[in-house]
């Protein structure tokens, strides 16, 4: 009787203190979920500050800060990054390789990407910039030819390749007749003298005409072949 009364008395005092020490694990569980949320929640506005700051030279809207920051999330898992203006971005590739195409960039808006890229991935690199650089005409040329011996030296050690801006057809109508065909060739020629340096390749411009449906983007037949020129290792 004796055994009988202690057990029941030692079940008696174990579940009396069964519900403090649940109840203390459950609160210490809460309070390690709400400070993993809080550290997750900081992680992700400084990943978008990051990525304002990145995308900044050419727009600091939503899109392209979220955009940005998706680009740079998957970076780091690519084998082969190419970046573009509208001429990609109208394509609509799907990768891979991973493409970060933006309209109406320079290459001096998208220099700092670019830069940052190289730093988080050690894909190689394809730079297809410059047309748009070509609207301020000589000068653009000039500031090109910095921005993408800039990108070139950043890039070079896990490889780039520079894409020749393909030509522009002025005659097409005033959109096109923004575009300097002087400017892009003087950018093609800046091109050519980085492509001796180790470590940077080139895709040459094809000598093309009838390529644009408004003398600056391209038609689909010319998407697909340059997207495909892009694309190929």
């Amino acid at each position: 009787c004796a055994r009988i009364v202690v057990k029941e008395c030692l079940q008696e005092a174990s579940l009396r203190g069964s519900p403090p020490r649940w109840a203390s694990i459950a609160a210490m569980t809460r309070s390690v979920i709400r400070r993993a949320l809080a550290l997750l929640l900081l992680l992700a506005l400084a990943w978008l500050g990051l990525a304002a700051w990145v995308i900044a030279p050419l727009r600091l809207q939503a899109p392209e800060v979220l955009k940005t920051a998706r680009i740079l999330a998957q970076a780091p898992f690519a084998e082969r990054i190419v970046v573009g203006d509208s001429r990609v971005l109208w394509a609509d590739p799907q990768g891979p390789p991973l493409f970060a195409a933006f309209g109406g960039a320079t290459s001096g808006q998208l220099r700092r990407l670019v830069i940052v890229l190289c730093h988080v991935s050690r894909a190689e690199m394809v730079i297809a910039l410059g047309v748009n650089d070509a609207q301020q005409g000589p000068g653009g040329a000039a500031a090109a030819a910095i921005n993408l011996s800039a990108m070139a030296q950043a890039c070079a050690s896990d490889g780039v390749v520079l894409a020749e801006p393909w030509p522009v057809a002025p005659e097409a109508g005033p959109e096109a007749r923004r575009f300097d065909p002087a400017a892009i060739s003087a950018i093609n020629r800046a091109i050519r003298r980085l492509d001796r340096q180790a470590g940077i390749r080139r895709i040459a411009a094809p000598l093309i005409s009838g390529h644009t449906v408004d003398g600056v983007h391209l038609t689909p037949a010319a998407e697909q072949r340059y997207i495909a020129a892009l694309a190929r290792p």
